[in-house]
């Protein structure tokens, strides 16, 4: 039947985009579920807004605009399709129906890959009760909800998962032990994704065993994902499980086994924890030309994770005596960042041993005043500041004793950006909000480009957990929850008016709505702060991309005469600088000209 063959064209299209994410299967069991503590702004978007020339739109144009990433495009295409109703359908009100529920799926994925988030969950919403997408609606909003950290209304989809073994629900048990996993609660996961119901389920093997690694229990993580790759010929799970055996040969010092399973992974598709985790293996290996470019090529493709990457690759360049290649790459990992202690510690102890002092020291002093409970950085600064008879200056002693640790990883290994992803670590519920080590572990979730792991971490802190509230402020960015992310911030700053990060942070993201409120906070900043070079930079941009091009240009000036920056970043200060006059000078032309 032709509406037949129509819907299986849609079915193509939604497939390009695909909804579920590694660990998350694409059959959910239909249902309604409350929803109506979910966070989101109050205001109304109406799903339609184009509802002209409706005809002539044709799958392989919303197709190819899928393909091309052009997602402005395929909307408006796929709108036009919807907006003409049954009247672009040639069959009965059921098939009509059904092919729209497909279209509106495929409209919540456009949304979702949009960055609009609030609207891609309100068309999810009105999806639960479909009989032909509903499952797969009811799965990919949970996804959206444990990738923006919203672990509440993540929960109350899955409440109906338990009962007795045959009346269990399989899926949501499978959904529900992927939540806990990302919010550090193992053995939670662990034990839910173990239910009988899910006994052959692999991708419910691949959460359990991720789980029981975190945990400790490397061999019976092992044999989980020695069986899923055994039994499972999907791409996802199997690519997990690779990464997984990885994972328990880094841990049993197996440098080559490690290699083989993170490059098996990586084979089978983009996979950024493995990617990087290959760089490592390879660089353990002693194989350099091989790690270096594998780790460029994760700065080139991974954003998020590139500060990692450039830590490793700093690292390399030191060990092959090319120290300002070093520096200039952990200058280019503060990019973006406000408060990563690792890089700033490295970039320190990189200077001082390049006898750049006053710069070492000011770099070590940022990762001091970030997080004092982290001892390299408490250690570096003393000594460098004793050595110099600077003994007034000397940090007091932490009033723990600053002994704890993380099974399974050393200080340097932290250092070096090899993180402790997938180690043996701790049940998040075993640590209290207040240990400093909640810091470590939900500062790596993020470093490893996964923010809602960081938002696990970090859940129940409060602003006066300076620490552990900044990268909760941070990660709420990160998974576009603009709103929270302001409150938090300003609720730190409220308890510390000297908080450079949070005053900063807070300046970026009210620019848009109020530069005026922005202008403020950073005149406040640079006069708590004279010396702030990356932070003026920084505002550089933001008034650069509203067309103030004077102030961003006298913002870059201001930045090249306030405190230490790489020759490489001095060099594209310049370039910013010359272009800006360019434009303004342009600008002023064309003004006379008319």
């Amino acid at each position: 039947m032709p509406s037949n063959r129509r819907r299986a064209r849609v079915v193509r299209i939604a497939a390009a985009l695909g909804g579920s994410t590694l660990i998350l299967s694409s059959s959910i069991s239909a249902g309604e579920s409350p929803l109506e503590d979910v966070h989101l702004p109050p205001r109304e978007v109406p799903i339609l807004t184009d509802t002209t020339d409706v005809t002539g739109v044709e799958d392989t144009d919303i197709r190819q605009a899928i393909e091309e990433e052009s997602w402005d495009r395929a909307l408006q295409l796929l709108r036009k399709r919807l907006a003409g109703g049954a009247a672009a359908v040639p069959g009965g009100a059921s098939e009509t129906a059904s092919e729209e529920d497909e279209l509106r799926l495929l409209e919540a994925r456009i949304l979702d890959r949009m960055g609009r988030l609030w609207e891609a969950t309100r068309v999810y919403r009105r999806l639960l009760g479909s009989d032909a997408v509903g499952p797969i609606a009811l799965e990919e909003v949970h996804d959206l909800y444990v990738r923006r950290g919203q672990f509440s209304p993540a929960a109350r989809l899955t409440e109906s998962a338990f009962g007795p073994d045959a009346e269990a629900d399989p899926p949501r048990l499978r959904m529900r032990a992927y939540a806990l996993g990302v919010q550090g609660r193992y053995g939670a996961s662990a034990r839910v994704a173990g239910h009988p119901a899910l006994a052959s389920d692999a991708t419910a093997m691949v959460i359990r065993a991720n789980a029981l690694l975190a945990l400790g229990e490397r061999g019976a993580a092992e044999e989980i994902y020695l069986a899923v790759l055994r039994e499972s010929t999907v791409r996802e799970t199997r690519q997990a499980a690779h990464y997984g055996l990885g994972q328990v040969a880094r841990l049993r010092g197996g440098r080559a086994v490690r290699a083989l399973q993170d490059e098996r992974a990586v084979r089978l598709g983009p996979a950024p924890a493995a990617e990087l985790d290959r760089g490592l293996a390879l660089r353990a290996l002693g194989r350099r030309p091989e790690a270096r470019e594998q780790l460029e090529a994760v700065v080139t493709d991974y954003p998020e994770i590139a500060p990692t990457a450039r830590l490793l690759l700093a690292r390399l360049d030191e060990q092959e005596g090319d120290a300002r290649n070093g520096i200039e790459h952990l200058a280019a990992a503060l990019d973006g960042t406000t408060g990563d202690f690792l890089v700033w510690t490295r970039l320190g102890e990189l200077l001082l041993r390049e006898g750049q002092e006053d710069a070492g020291i000011e770099a070590i002093t940022t990762a001091f005043d970030i997080f004092p409970e982290f001892p390299p950085a408490r250690e570096m600064l003393t000594r460098a500041l004793t050595s110099r008879g600077r003994w007034e200056e000397v940090p007091a002693e932490p009033d723990t004793n600053g002994t704890w640790e993380l099974p399974g990883w050393t200080w340097e290994r932290l250092l070096d950006g090899d993180l402790p992803f997938h180690e043996v670590v701790a049940d998040r519920d075993s640590i209290d909000v207040g240990d400093a080590r909640r810091v470590v572990l939900a500062l790596t979730q993020l470093r490893a480009g996964f923010p809602a792991g960081a938002l696990g971490w970090t859940e129940g802190a409060r602003p006066s957990d300076r620490h552990l509230a900044r990268i909760r402020a941070e990660a709420l960015e990160r998974v576009d929850r603009a709103e929270d992310a302001q409150e938090l911030w300003r609720e730190i700053l409220d308890l510390d008016p000297d908080d450079r990060i949070a005053r900063e942070r807070l300046a970026l993201l009210v620019f848009p709505q109020d530069p005026e409120e922005a202008n403020t906070l950073w005149s406040d900043l640079f006069a708590r702060h004279p010396e702030s070079p990356r932070a003026r930079i920084r505002q550089a941009g933001r008034l650069e991309e509203a067309g103030r091009l004077e102030e961003a240009r006298d913002a870059y000036g201001a930045a090249r005469e306030t405190g230490w920056l790489s020759p490489e970043e001095r060099r594209r200060l310049d370039v910013a600088i010359q272009d800006l006059s360019d434009l303004v000078l342009e600008e002023e032309e064309s003004r006379l000209e008319e």
